[in-house]
């Protein structure tokens, strides 16, 4: 929810060692705790969290939750919402509009999912589709 990426992060501890405290303020961690609302989360079936995070944020935006909001806005790993692409995540969640339903197993989700999948190396490519 704070828009950090947590495996960025090479442990729990090291991240909120990491962290600064007003002056005089004592945070005393229990790890114990922290290792079972890890296991908690491991044992809640991936699709639901994700499923969960996406009308969560379209609950507090209002509307529907862009790439980047989701990219942001949570703390489960981005690439778990591409698996399949994001065309095909907002199907799994009934969130497509009307339009977007008609690209489905056409050549528009072939070229959505390949943009999805490109390395952006070259400057060049960013332009080209954005007037796409």
């Amino acid at each position: 929810m704070s828009g950090e990426r947590p495996e960025k992060y090479e442990t729990l501890e090291r991240r909120l060692s990491e962290l600064e405290y007003p002056e005089g303020c004592q945070v005393h961690f229990d790890f114990q705790v922290l290792d079972l609302f890890q296991q908690m989360a491991a044992w809640d079936p991936l699709a639901k969290r994700m499923r969960d995070e996406f009308f969560r944020l379209w609950d507090e935006l209002g509307r529907r939750p862009t790439r980047i909001e989701m990219y942001t806005g949570t703390d489960l790993p981005f690439r778990e919402f591409l698996k399949e692409g994001w065309l095909r995540f907002l199907h799994s969640v009934d969130a497509l509009t009307e339009e977007e339903n008609g690209w489905l197993e056409t050549s528009a989700e072939a070229f959505l999912r390949e943009t999805e999948k490109i390395a952006f190396t070259k400057a060049y490519k960013l332009p080209t589709l954005r007037a796409l």
